[in-house]
């Protein structure tokens, strides 16, 4: 993890180095020597005032145009290692640094839910990481943590060695207040053992735990992001109030395209300035590239006491890409159509039926004078269960006008919403059969010996149930047997408050609306169904 800047400089080369980019310990690095080696080349613009606070707080976007870099937000400097960084380094760690054999490292082998120590599952808990230090507490579950006994040992990660933060104490201490001598990076160990019963012998160490964080105890945030004024790079930092030791900072820029080609990589610096109101701030205004911010905080005798390493970049920004052609509409897959169908006749139509009350029809119809077949939407809120109060698509075969000589069928039981579009053919062939087909599936075939070698007509058809119900029936894209161009021959009124729309130049769409008036009032469709429609005749 901090095996050296130029490490991760040319990973960060190949990787387009991000400013989410985590801090990085300097401590590979002999940063001194390198900047005494150096001549800054770059002119430096530094200010004891305070910046707007918005500029720490507000993720601005950057005013100037040639940058396409994101706005960075204060950064705290202190915080909790993932369980990743963790595991690396202790996989990393020297030999003469790894604990003896009796102590348990990998607080993974410790897991389960049982009553004793051993089956516990061991954790560390961090409330939190500041100047302070770290305030932690060991978790052990499915274990009374009062029936343990606690010590807990820190690794620094900087000198490589261990020492004893807490030593034993009395059984249910489970917490612990650290501060390291120094800013860095540290794994804390928690072990835990049997409460001892008072004899001579010590008991064994049961559990383990570990946890990475890093400590800063006078830097408390670092912000590198665009001037909201537009003078490049605002770049600042703030320690902590409690760190009365820190007098001067000082903040130096690495170029990584330099330094990865062997030139004078320490391209600007704000050089040892003293703290204002626990802050500074410069704005610095850098070519294009990657760069690695280091920033140092030094006591009233010039002592380095923190640091951290961030990095940033300052790249051209991309042209904004041209807007993509929109797609040529995929071709609707070719599905049942009616000129593919083998019939002697036929209608077909998108039909969309709405309507208020107790219920409404639309159809497409194929009849003689006394018989006929019907194909179509049907909404009743009185017809029979299960069909109450649904929209259906309906069949109605017409034997004849006497009582007994009409079939109603629900093919291929289809529930539709009112308002929905269907795809719906009907087709007649002279033996007075035929299919019925709905959205691209044949749903039914029929009969009717009434209108066997009879010369048909095609309608389309709109009805309702009642007085006051509404009717809305919308034919579209009509096209009949042999012909792509629909004629309307007659109009027929049964119901004088329904009317028919068209337009007299295309009468391949056709509409159907209005209301049902002039029924008795024990009369319905079923009684009086001369009376409650509009019907438009095609010619074919």
């Amino acid at each position: 993890m901090r095996k050296g800047i130029a490490k991760i400089i040319s990973a960060a080369l190949c990787l387009s180095l991000c400013l989410t980019t985590p801090a990085y310990a300097a401590d590979d690095v002999n940063f001194e020597e390198t900047v005494i080696e150096s001549e800054f080349t770059e002119e430096s613009e530094v200010t004891e005032e305070e910046v707007p606070e918005e500029a720490v707080t507000v993720e601005t976007e950057a005013t100037s145009e040639e940058t396409d870099a994101p706005c960075e937000t204060e950064k705290e400097t202190s915080g909790v290692m993932t369980d990743e960084e963790v595991e690396e380094i202790l996989s990393d760690m020297p030999e003469e640094a790894v604990l003896s054999s009796d102590v348990i490292i990998d607080s993974e082998e410790i897991i389960g839910d049982g009553a004793s120590l051993k089956e516990a599952q061991a954790g560390v808990y961090v409330a939190s990481v500041d100047d302070t230090g770290i305030l932690a507490a060991m978790s052990l579950q499915g274990f009374a943590y009062a029936d343990a006994e606690y010590r807990w040992l820190v690794y620094d990660v900087t000198n490589q060695t261990w020492d004893v933060a807490s030593d034993w104490r009395e059984a249910g201490m489970n917490a612990l207040m650290y501060k390291p001598g120094h800013y860095g990076d540290y794994i804390l160990q928690a072990q835990a053992r049997p409460a001892s019963d008072g004899s001579t012998t010590e008991p064994e160490v049961e559990a383990t735990a570990n946890a990475g964080f890093t400590y800063h105890p006078a830097l408390k945030a670092v912000c590198q992001m665009p001037d909201p004024e537009g003078r490049g790079y605002l770049i600042g930092l703030q320690t902590y109030e409690s760190c009365k030791e820190a007098a001067t900072c000082e903040m130096l820029i690495l170029d990584c395209n330099k330094y990865v080609q062997g030139l004078d990589a320490w391209v600007y610096t704000t050089y040892p300035i003293a703290l204002v109101d626990n802050s500074m701030w410069t704005t610095w205004n850098p070519e294009y590239g990657y760069y690695w911010t280091l920033f140092r905080i030094y006591d009233a005798t010039g002592a380095m006491i923190d640091e951290v390493c961030y990095g940033f970049e300052n790249v051209p920004k991309a042209p904004d890409p041209e807007p993509e052609p929109e797609p040529e509409p995929e071709p609707e897959p070719e599905g049942v159509t009616l000129s593919k169908l083998n019939c002697y006749a036929g209608i077909e139509a998108d039909v969309t039926l709405d309507g208020t009350g107790t219920g409404c029809h639309a159809k497409l119809v194929i009849c003689t004078a006394t018989s006929a077949i019907s194909f179509g939407i049907q909404y009743d809120k009185c017809a029979v269960a299960p069909y109450t109060d649904k929209t259906m698509i309906m069949e109605e075969n017409i034997l004849s006008n006497n009582a007994g000589g009409q079939k109603y069928y629900r093919p291929g039981n289809i529930e539709v919403q009112r308002g929905q579009k269907v795809h719906l053919i009907l087709t007649y062939n002279q033996n007075g059969t035929g299919e019925m087909y709905c959205d691209g599936k044949l749903v039914g075939t029929y009969s009717n010996s009434g209108l066997k070698n009879k010369t048909v007509y095609l309608r389309v058809e709109g009805s309702g149930r009642k007085n006051g119900d509404t009717v809305d029936c919308l034919f579209e894209n009509i096209k009949l047997k042999h012909k792509n161009k629909v004629g309307i021959s007659t109009y027929y009124e049964t119901c004088k408050t329904l009317k028919c729309y068209y337009d007299k130049n295309d009468y391949s769409t056709i509409r159907i609306k209005g209301y049902i008036s002039g029924l008795a009032s024990n009369q319905d469709w079923d009684n009086a169904y001369g009376k409650v429609s509009g019907l438009v005749q095609l010619n074919w």
